[in-house]
């Protein structure tokens, strides 16, 4: 799936309960293929979902050791679908610099967003 069709599932969740329960797997799946891509081992990150309100998207949370990936972010008709920081740990919620992930982007430059930002914890 290419981050445009992603953000068309996640502009269609707000106010649809079944469109939300589509974003969010879709989102869920994109979150562990950046991990793998990525190479982080099983058991060193979390994917975790934050379904919200019914007025929003929700949210899929990738957490490594060094890593923060937030999908869901963005105003419906928004360019952007998410951010990417570095963490020192799983504790960590708060990071270092936001590096956004744009609708224009390709799946591989999204993990390329991550690889960066996991370079700078």
């Amino acid at each position: 799936m290419n981050i445009k069709e992603l953000a068309d599932l996640m502009d269609a969740a707000p106010y649809n309960a079944a469109a939300k329960r589509r974003w969010l797997n879709a989102a869920r799946k994109a979150a562990r293929s950046v991990a793998k891509d990525l190479g982080l081992a099983p058991g060193t990150f979390d994917v975790r979902t934050c379904k919200g309100g019914i007025g929003v998207p929700g949210e899929i949370i990738l957490h490594g050791e060094n890593l923060f990936v937030c999908l869901g972010t963005s105003m419906p008709g928004g360019e952007l679908i998410g951010f990417a920081r570095s963490c020192q740990g799983r504790k960590d919620y708060t990071g270092g610099v936001n590096r956004w992930i744009s609708t224009r982007m390709t799946f591989d430059q999204m993990v390329q967003v991550c690889r960066e930002a996991m370079d700078q914890a």
